[in-house]
């Protein structure tokens, strides 16, 4: 028996131990990979960044050098995910969409008139529209469709309901829950955003006519509430 059988135990199979430390052991073009896969996906981030930010300043659709600059990338970089990166998109998508949640809040600052409440509402409601309708058609042009865009907007049509519902408890307690179910469906319905853009669009951008016009209907839809209920207990 050789010096190598005798180390080995009769066998030149590599020892357990070593096998190990050597599996461990990440070689130059391994550790390059990962840092080449790392700063790809960084600069990914800093591009869905960059175009989010950008939109919300009012940059309706961003040039690959505006969006190197504030990415702070090549603009070869940002070519390749708009041309090449099949998911970049729907990516996209989903984060202007989940930037537009946080403003979706109403703060009811405890007005007791129908007129108040309705007067705080709509103009509530129009400050968000002007704020958001840049990336709402951004989405839709991009993944209208897409299982996360359509659950948010299924979100934002509940907290709306919800909003009506809560702000305008009073009147719509006056007649029958189907009534006011019904009745907080047509007053969501003004307020959707293809709504709101064909008024706009109709009053010419004037967006004073189109704060009154909404709370006249509002207000039209909610007296009648008030007096339905007036009328039943007389």
């Amino acid at each position: 028996m050789n010096q190598t059988e005798l180390r080995t135990g009769g066998e030149s199979a590599t020892p357990p131990w070593l096998a190990v430390a050597e599996s461990s052991v990440r070689l130059p073009d391994e550790l390059s990979t990962d840092g080449r896969v790392a700063r790809r996906q960084r600069n990914r981030e800093r591009v869905l960044d960059a175009y989010v930010a950008l939109m919300r300043e009012g940059v309706v659709d961003p040039t690959a050098v505006e969006l190197a600059d504030r990415a702070e990338v090549t603009s070869r970089t940002v070519y390749r995910y708009l041309r090449e990166d099949a998911d970049f998109m729907s990516d996209l998508a989903e984060r202007l969409v989940a930037s537009m949640r946080p403003t979706a809040t109403f703060v009811d600052r405890g007005d007791t008139s129908l007129d108040g409440r309705i007067t705080a509402y709509i103009s509530f409601r129009l400050g968000l529209h002007d704020q958001t309708a840049r990336m709402v058609r951004e989405v839709r042009t991009l993944q209208a469709h897409a299982p996360t865009v359509v659950a948010v907007t299924a979100e934002m049509r509940a907290i709306v309901r919800t909003q009506l519902t809560a702000l305008f408890a009073p009147e719509l307690s006056q007649g029958t829950d189907e009534r006011a179910r019904l009745d907080v469906a047509a007053l969501q319905t003004l307020l959707l955003f293809d709504s709101l853009e064909y008024l706009i669009e109709r009053a010419r951008g004037d967006r004073r006519a189109v704060h009154d016009v909404l709370c006249r209907q509002f207000s039209a839809v909610l007296t009648t509430m008030s007096s339905v209920g007036s009328a039943s207990t007389a």
